[in-house]
């Protein structure tokens, strides 16, 4: 029998609530093409039935996608069918992707709920970007939102993780987020909409289940039952609160921080700041380094705080080969694979090295290529590593060394001179790392200070003929 799945009048009030919550956020826009997670449980299966309902007026394209974890045996195999139906009586376009999920886990070293995670959203991800769609619509509920702030509070966390869900996450949408499983389970009955029941979901051996049955239902029970909206509402106040400080973090990382070939400075000034905004600021320069790694917690803004106490050159170990630094005039953020290039011990290079005009140069560490050509014109590329010098301003031999006494710089068209152990205490270079830089010398001259800057006398002009390339490889 086919199933009535569009009659008016039924779950108006809901519909029209969800609507709402739609426009505030702006989950929607007119004729989204919008890909439905649907596992055949009641919360998804309303999450189908709402977008039928909102599909005319909002000019949707619809297409679900149902993701088979090869786990619950024959109650996978109903939850599919019901899906394949559904769809199929609605007329939305509808695929089906099979995963051995405990076979990902076992063979990934994760467990059977991040595996199964991790199926589901790479496949939604694969299906929009083949389907070119707009959108992933997920049914995530007021309840999942209040379970997941109580597991990151037990598991430890800040304001972004009370924060929780959020009604919109890229290209994911959670349109269900405004209500509580009670007023979805209200809706199914009400529309007399089948799902399945998944008895995993009965199973006290899941974290997320205990919090459900032992600790979540427990409150709503025990000790009030709008726990589950004031949860809700405490995590959206806990969100914004993280966003603005967030802004705030922003606004004080563009006043006293600079970005060096070495890393990231956050100039002293900064400590003058209260704690709050000083942890964030800290966690901002982390993410800019290393991009949202899960594994960036408190405990290394902690470690980067005592720095504030420290003497000039003492530094602390993160993750992922990051270190931060006490320099004169604040701390450095860099990676230690960039500062094993820039630096040499100095008892490894010993005497100064004649640079090979063509061809590589080997170096304790490294080598340094070069090679000269005729100047047409071409764009002069801006990488640390690989730098471009007017030949015919090379008079004589190069040599690769560390610092010496008499070394200068000219910075500017002028011609005007730096003395090398200016120019590092302008740039806030440690003492004991000066002199294990490796520079580009002709006689006292400096043409590069590498991982830093060249000399301004021997830079690419219009003028030029020749240019000399030299290009830094570490590790060789």
């Amino acid at each position: 029998m086919k199933l009535n799945w569009n009659e008016r009048g039924r779950g108006r009030h809901m519909i029209k609530k969800i609507e709402n919550y739609i426009r505030e956020n702006g989950l929607l826009e007119k004729g989204d093409k919008i890909l439905l997670g649907l596992s055949g449980g009641g919360d998804s299966m309303a999450l189908l039935s709402v977008f039928t309902e909102l599909k005319e007026e909002w000019e949707l394209e619809l297409h679900g996608v149902h993701v088979h974890h090869g786990i619950r045996g024959e109650e996978a195999d109903r939850d599919e069918e019901l899906v394949r139906k559904a769809c199929e009586d609605l007329q939305i376009p509808y695929t089906c992707y099979r995963y051995d999920v405990q076979k990902m886990a076992r063979e990934e070293k994760m467990g059977v709920e991040e595996a199964g995670r991790k199926a589901r959203n790479e496949t939604f991800e694969d299906v929009l970007k083949k389907w070119q769609g707009d959108k992933i619509a997920l049914a995530h509920h007021k309840n999942d939102l209040a379970e997941t702030m109580l597991h990151h509070l037990a598991r430890g966390t800040g304001l972004r993780g009370i924060g929780g869900i959020r009604p919109m996450s890229g290209k994911i949408i959670r349109p269900l987020l405004c209500l509580e499983k009670k007023e979805i389970e209200h809706y199914l009955k009400e529309k007399e909409i089948p799902y399945g029941l998944d008895s995993t979901n009965l199973s006290d051996s899941y974290t997320r289940n205990r919090i459900r049955h032992q600790v979540l239902n427990t409150m709503v029970r025990e000790v009030n039952q709008e726990a589950v909206a004031h949860l809700a509402e405490a995590a959206e106040i806990a969100w914004e609160a993280d966003e603005y400080l967030r802004a705030m973090s922003n606004m004080h990382l563009e006043i006293y921080s600079k970005k060096t070939d070495r890393g990231i400075v956050l100039e002293e000034e900064i400590f003058k700041e209260p704690h709050i905004i000083r942890m964030y600021v800290y966690q901002r320069v982390l993410e800019l380094l290393l991009g949202n790694k899960r594994d960036i917690s408190r405990v290394h803004m902690k470690q980067i705080e005592t720095l504030i106490k420290k003497n000039v050159g003492k530094k602390v170990s993160l993750p992922y080969e990051l270190e931060a630094r006490r320099t004169y005039g604040g701390i450095l953020f860099a990676r230690k694979t960039e500062a094993g290039k820039l630096l040499l011990e100095k008892a490894i290079l010993k005497e100064p090295v004649l640079l090979h005009m063509d061809g590589p140069t080997y170096i304790p560490g490294g080598k340094i290529i070069s090679r000269k050509f005729v100047y047409q014109g071409e764009e002069i590329p801006e990488k640390t590593y690989t730098k471009w010098f007017d030949y015919g301003k090379i008079k004589k031999k190069l040599c690769i060394r560390p610092g010496m006494e008499g070394d200068f710089l000219i910075v500017n068209r002028e011609g005007n001179k730096k003395k090398l152990n200016r120019y590092f205490v302008d740039h806030k270079v440690p003492r004991e790392d000066r002199n294990k830089i490796l520079l580009i010398a002709e006689e006292n001259e400096i043409l590069w200070v590498l991982g830093m800057r060249i000399s301004e006398k021997y830079k690419v002009t219009n003028e030029t003929k020749e240019i000399l390339e030299l290009r830094y490889e570490g590790g060789k």
